[in-house]
Order: structure tokens, then sequence, then C-alpha cells
């Protein structure tokens, strides 16, 4: 009987669990942010799939896969956005002569630095 329940409500579930992943699904995709995209990593996992689902018994577990496969895909994106990130901004990073005139730079910045405080006082 109570493999029943839970059949029928997965059979409930099921569709309603769709709907959810196709309407939350553009919104997550857009995302850019690699620190947004961790934060929501671990809000769906810690705080929906372990807090959340846990205390709702049957109709937890139910929305469980569903929100294992928003997961996922959220998990996906930020693979996909820290990759993106790492051949942009460091395989093709070409250090300019001022980058590597590296005591240099930290002269000219303390330089500065004494400057403004002096024309400060």
């Amino acid at each position: 009987l109570e493999s029943d329940a839970a059949s029928a409500l997965w059979t409930l579930m099921e569709p309603l669990g769709a709907i959810l992943h196709d309407a939350v699904r553009p919104q997550y995709i857009l995302l850019n942010d690699i620190y947004i995209l961790a934060e929501l990593v671990d809000v769906l996992a810690g705080e929906v799939l372990e807090e959340q689902l846990g205390r709702h018994g049957d109709a937890g577990a139910s929305m469980r896969p569903f929100v294992e496969t928003v997961l996922a895909d959220v998990r996906e994106r930020l693979i996909f956005r820290a990759q993106t990130f790492i051949k942009e901004e460091v395989d093709n990073y070409r250090p300019t002569a001022e980058d590597l005139d590296y005591p240099g730079k930290l002269e000219r910045m303390a330089a500065t630095s004494a400057n403004s405080a002096g024309n400060a006082g």
C-alpha cells in the first residue's frame, strides 16, 4: 500500500518536476559569474537536497531526482564557465613589458604612495 502511494505520488510529481526544470533552466544557463554558480551549487546540494527535502518524507524524496537534475546542470555550467575563464584569462594571457618589470612596478607604486601621503599632509 505504501509502495502504491509512493508510485502515485511519483506519477503526479514527474510532470511537475519537468515543468520546474524547464522553468528554472533558462535562468541559470544565463549565469556567467563563477562565484554565483558555485554558491547556487552549495545551496542546492546543502540546503535543498540535504536539509529541506529530508524534512518532507516521501514528498521530498519524490522531488529529489528533479533537484539532482538541476544541480547537475548547474555544476556543468559552473565547470564550463571555469574552463572558459581559464582559457580566456590564463591561457591567453600575454604579459606586457610593464607586467614583467616587477621590481620597478613596486618601486613606482611605493613612490606614488609616498607622494600621495606627502601631499595629503
